[in-house]
């Protein structure tokens, strides 16, 4: 069953729904009567914008794809290449004989906040510089900014 979230605010240790005509217990409450529930609170992050997302993925993306295997660039690629290199997890897994050896697997950038993708963004862009010699260019810059208008989402 999926989830039920709700965007509020917390008052006094007390959590004041943004929608209270939407947040009625009714609704949440029944389908869970006897049943342990999860109840997960964090602070609330502005997802990314889209003009990051244009400048990530037009961009950035796009510059060390090129770099790498030339125009003809496989963009998802590239991305599952940054998301493995800088945006990972670290997992144990079992093996039949019995010997846990740790993975590193790749985790979605998909929904992430404004300022760690910003953050992703910054660690990919001295990875490139440093470890490729490849620079990308500045968000803010006017290459940068034709770039990511190009990207078609």
């Amino acid at each position: 069953m999926a989830g039920i979230s709700y965007l509020g605010t917390v008052k006094g240790g007390v959590f004041i729904p943004n929608s209270p005509d939407v947040y009625d217990k009714r609704f949440a409450v029944p389908s869970m009567e006897g049943k342990k529930i999860v109840v997960n609170v964090k602070r609330f992050s502005a997802p990314a914008s889209d003009d990051t997302r244009a400048y990530y993925f037009g961009c950035v993306v796009r510059v060390i794809g090129e770099h790498l295997e030339g125009p003809e660039y496989d963009p998802g690629e590239i991305h599952a290449l940054l998301k493995q290199r800088h945006h990972n997890k670290l997992i144990s897994v079992k093996r039949p004989d019995g010997i846990t050896v740790d993975e590193v697997v790749p985790v979605s950038i998909a929904g992430i906040p404004q300022d760690e993708m910003s953050l992703y963004i910054t660690h990919i862009r001295q990875w490139s510089l440093n470890f490729l010699g490849c620079y990308v260019p500045e968000p803010t810059s006017n290459l940068a900014r034709e770039m990511a208008s190009e990207w078609v989402r």
